[in-house]
């Protein structure tokens, strides 16, 4: 058998292909080259997308933060509506074009109850804490105490409120507003020991502030809350030897002021 002739580059015959395989060949490169062109400008509009607006996880979170924010809102405003009279707070929903915020629309508007009086505010407030529905009792004074500032009652109640809560500075600063406001603010106020329904119920309230005040000596709103209280149970030099324990103190100094001036 002979060898083939070695034939030069030049005499080698080319590759044979069919028509089918150049055209199917060349559908393939141009897909290729279509598909690639067509990802280029999908990221690249993607990417001038992202710079422009804010981050998909931005977007998802803000109307759960708005739709919070609004919950606070109308919360916010069913505490002002259980404390207010006179007065009516209503929310509705404002309709607005597509894609913006329905905020809500507050308004106040005059209600077709006329305002009780003083008196009545502070009687009906004075009935709950007697019967130990101490927090409607503290709605009920502040009620009184938003329309009559002045009210020696309300502030007392709202005093003993707190005291009941074991919130000793804030009764306190209830009273030493009103103290500073009215010099004759011991003079004229009611008792607090009558603002209770019982004896028992006062010695329950009054005992804790004294073992609040065995375990924090230097609570010194809270000593002074009870110097206040011993000018009703005891007497005037009671509270004045409390509060004489709080030299320097200017809360201390009115309250002497006004225990000496109220002859108690």
């Amino acid at each position: 058998m002979e060898d083939d002739p070695v034939l030069s580059p030049e005499e080698a015959p080319g590759p044979k292909f069919s028509l089918f395989q150049v055209a199917t060949t060349g559908i393939i490169v141009l897909m290729a080259a279509t598909t690639a062109i067509s990802w280029y400008f999908i990221r690249k509009r993607q990417v001038e997308q992202e710079g422009a607006s804010p981050s998909a996880k931005a977007v998802a979170e803000r109307p759960k933060e708005e739709g919070d924010r609004i919950a606070r809102l109308e919360k916010k405003i069913a505490e002002l509506e259980e404390k207010l009279t006179g007065m009516e707070i209503q929310v509705r929903q404002v309709q607005t074009s597509p894609g913006t915020t329905h905020m809500p629309d507050l308004r106040v508007v005059p209600t077709d109850k006329p305002p009780e009086g003083e008196g009545a505010q502070v009687e009906e407030a004075h009935h709950d804490f007697a019967a130990g529905k101490y927090k409607e009792a503290e709605n009920g004074y502040f009620r009184a105490i938003f329309l009559y500032p002045d009210s020696l009652d309300a502030n007392v109640g709202l005093a003993l409120c707190a005291l009941v809560r074991g919130a000793y500075a804030e009764g306190w600063s209830i009273l030493s507003r009103i103290l500073r406001r009215n010099p004759d603010f011991l003079k004229e106020a009611g008792s607090p020991l009558l603002f209770f329904g019982s004896e028992e119920e006062y010695r329950k309230y009054r005992d804790r502030l004294q073992a609040h005040l065995g375990e924090n000596p230097l609570d010194a709103e809270a000593k002074l809350l009870k110097a206040w209280l011993e000018v009703y149970e005891k007497g005037g030099n009671y509270g004045k030897s409390l509060a004489s324990e709080l030299p320097g103190n200017p809360d201390a100094g009115i309250l002497i002021q006004q225990i000496d001036s109220s002859g108690k």
